[in-house]
Formats: C-alpha cells, sequence, structure tokens
C-alpha cells in the first residue's frame, strides 16, 4: 500500500522501561528480522531495520537497530523533521505488453504465478536500464529538483534482445502467456534527494505494484478444489480454471483464450499531499475499500472523492494453448486450412496451364529449326 519512496524500515514498542527491558532482546531482533522478510523490495539498499521504543513511563523514546545478519541489537542516532509538505511528487503511466512463450518442461513443473513472478524479475532489470523522460526532457544528470511538482515522467526501455525467452522451437513451445496494461507509478522526493533517487523509486513501484497485484490474484484462487473431478470438462467455470491455472500450468486443457484481470490501483490520500495505494477488485466496491484503508490506516472519510482512480485500463494475463500460440484461435485456424485450400487450388491450376504452355512453346520451337534445317539443306 505504500508508494515509491515510502519503505517499512522496522517497527515500534509501545510499552514502560521496565517492561522493555525485562523482555528478550532475541525475540525484538527476530521480529524484526520477520518484518524485514515480509517487505518485498526490488532492490535492498541496506540490512538494517529499524525498532523504535515509545516509553511511557518515563515518556521518552529510543531507536535501536539490527542488521539480518546478527541478532545484537544497537542503539543509533535518529532524528526527526517535518518532510511531507515539502515532498515532490514524481508519477509516471507505464504501459507494457508482455508475451511470455511457455516450454513444454515449464508447463508441467510450474504455474502461472511462478511464470510471471520470473518475468516480472526480468522486467525490473530491463527498467533499471531504462532512460526517463522529467517533463518532456531527457534526464542524464544527478542535480537536485528545485521545480514544484508533480512531475511526469516517462520510462524509456530499451528494445528487448529476447534474452528472457527459453523456448528456441515450436515444438517445444506448450503455450504462451500475454501479460498487458497499464500501471500509475508514484514516487515522493526529499528536498535534498537527488532526482536518480525518484527514478529508480518509480521503476521499484512499478515492479512491486505488479507482484502485489500477483499475489492478490493468486491469494483468491488458493482453495481446496478436486483437480481430477473437473479436468474432463471442456466448459469449467473461470473460479475453477482460475484456481487450476494458479496450482499447475495445465495449458494443454484450454479450449478457448482465457483472460483474467488483475485488479486496479487506487489512491488514497494520507498525511498533506502524500497519498497510499490500494487495489481494487472486479468483485468489490468502493465501500470495501474504504473499511480496508481505515482498518490498515485509520483514515477516517465519509466523502466518496478521496478517492483517485488513474489506471482506467486494467492489467490483464492471457493464455494461450499450444495451438493458439502457434497458430492463433480456432476460427483463424479454419479460416487459415480454407485459404490454404484455395492455394493449393490455385498453384495445382498454375502448375497444369504453365506445363500446357511450356509444351506449345517446345513444339514450337522444334518446327521452327526443322524449318531451318529444310531451308539450309534446299
Amino acid at each position: 500500500m505504500l508508494l515509491g519512496g515510502m519503505y517499512v524500515i522496522g517497527a515500534y514498542v509501545w510499552a514502560s522501561e521496565a517492561s522493555f527491558k525485562a523482555s528478550s532482546q532475541l525475540i525484538f531482533s527476530q521480529t524484526i528480522k520477520g518484518i524485514a522478510q515480509a517487505v518485498s523490495k526490488v532492490e535492498s539498499e541496506s540490512d538494517e531495520m529499524l525498532l523504535i521504543h515509545i516509553s511511557y513511563s518515563p515518556r521518552r523514546w529510543a531507536c535501536l537497530k539490527c542488521t539480518h545478519a546478527s541478532d545484537n541489537m544497537r542503539p543509533c542516532d535518529f532524528k526527526t523533521s517535518k518532510l511531507i509538505n515539502s515532498l515532490q511528487t514524481f508519477r509516471c503511466m507505464y504501459n507494457f505488453e508482455m508475451r511470455i512463450p511457455v516450454s513444454q518442461i515449464e508447463a508441467l513443473r510450474s504455474d502461472v504465478k511462478t511464470v510471471l513472478h520470473k518475468r516480472i524479475a526480468f522486467l525490473a532489470k530491463e527498467l533499471r536500464a531504462a532512460k526517463a523522460l522529467i517533463d518532456g526532457h531527457l534526464w542524464t544528470g544527478n542535480q537536485l529538483s528545485t521545480s514544484e511538482g508533480p512531475h511526469i515522467v516517462d520510462m524509456l526501455v530499451p528494445f528487448n534482445d529476447g534474452a528472457c525467452i527459453e523456448a528456441s522451437s515450436s515444438e517445444d513451445i506448450a503455450g504462451l502467456i500475454l501479460l498487458s496494461g497499464s500501471i500509475c507509478a508514484s514516487a515522493y522526493l526529499g528536498p535534498k534527494e537527488p532526482i536518480s533517487q525518484a527514478i529508480s523509486d518509480l521503476q521499484g513501484d512499478i515492479i512491486n505494484s505488479l507482484r502485489s497485484r500477483l499475489d492478490i490474484i493468486s491469494d483468491e484462487a488458493d482453495g481446496d478444489i478436486d483437480l481430477t473431478t473437473t479436468s474432463g470438462r471442456e466448459e469449467a467455470s473461470a473460479e475453477i480454471l482460475t484456481k487450476k491455472l494458479f496450482q499447475r500450468l495445465a495449458l494443454h486443457e484450454l479450449r478457448n483464450l482465457y483472460s483474467l484481470s488483475f485488479p486496479k490501483r487506487v489512491l488514497v490520500p494520507w498525511l498533506g499531499s502524500a497519498c497510499i495505494c490500494d487495489y481494487l477488485q472486479p468483485s468489490e466496491t468502493l465501500e470495501d475499500l474504504k473499511e480496508r484503508c481505515k482498518e490498515m490506516f485509520s483514515i477516517e472519510t465519509s466523502q466518496d472523492t478521496f478517492l483517485i482512480k488513474l489506471e482506467k485500463e486494467a492489467i490483464s494475463v492471457t493464455e494461450k494453448s499450444f495451438w493458439d500460440a502457434i497458430r492463433g484461435d480456432a476460427a483463424s485456424i479454419v479460416h487459415e486450412s480454407s485459404r490454404k485450400g484455395h492455394l493449393s487450388m490455385n498453384e495445382d491450376t498454375g502448375i497444369k496451364s504453365s506445363f500446357i504452355s511450356f509444351s506449345v512453346a517446345a513444339v514450337i520451337l522444334l518446327l521452327a529449326l526443322l524449318i531451318g534445317l529444310a531451308i539450309k539443306v534446299l
């Protein structure tokens, strides 16, 4: 729910100083490590997490830090300042369309979530090599930004060299997965941070948003279903088919093109000009989203205009079977075979006419030779 530039850096404990000192430091360090593992980042710039102790008896607070490799918690300096009103906003509407061929081995051993996670990781590497257009100007430096926002950023991704495609021939392809849509990414920049940090945060926000949506629909698809009773049905419901594809990649069972929509991102005003985000699924209403924001961030509002919906086109993942991946859908296959039949008939007619023309030309040439020979003899 946090946008680019905002990260979970630890946890806080609200307790008296006597209770805090009586607790085991090992429990705190293990809790901090669990938080670090639960937080997903594109790149982990630091291996430290913070623990803030807010004591109400006596009234004071202290900060401790813990590394991933050690269980020792050491005191550290922690300075606060008012930054919310001075943050600059950077936004990017990232449009993408990824075609992912699935090999026969991958279709047997993987599921949709595994294949998409692998492709999203490759997309993260592509974004790190992208150039950025900020307000229509190509950014090449590392200066500080002084103009007011929000700033519009466009990512110029280099051409794909096909390094992520593992299938080498059509015989090795079991199916095709299409992942396409638009992501409205946002990032916040402090007054003393370079713009390169905002670009990096935008790239991370794109990847985190894709992963979050994939986790949401995969969690919805998790459920105990009987795969043996539904594998023989040609017309399975969308819910059962979704669960099957997320449990195992059964592309060979697809008879028609199957498409699944990702939830849309919605921005929610939080503190000052800063926003958080949530994801609205097709089956959910705005009231469900409001209740979730109220529970997670204690956001109290009764207005309908506090939600900012910027994504009009939903992200969708489409699975195609082997024949759809190679030749297209069933209608195009019939059309293609009919077209090939007409072409073969035309080719046969052309061969016959060519053969007749060749015979006539040979007879004329032979007659010309005979007449020339007769004239020479006489």
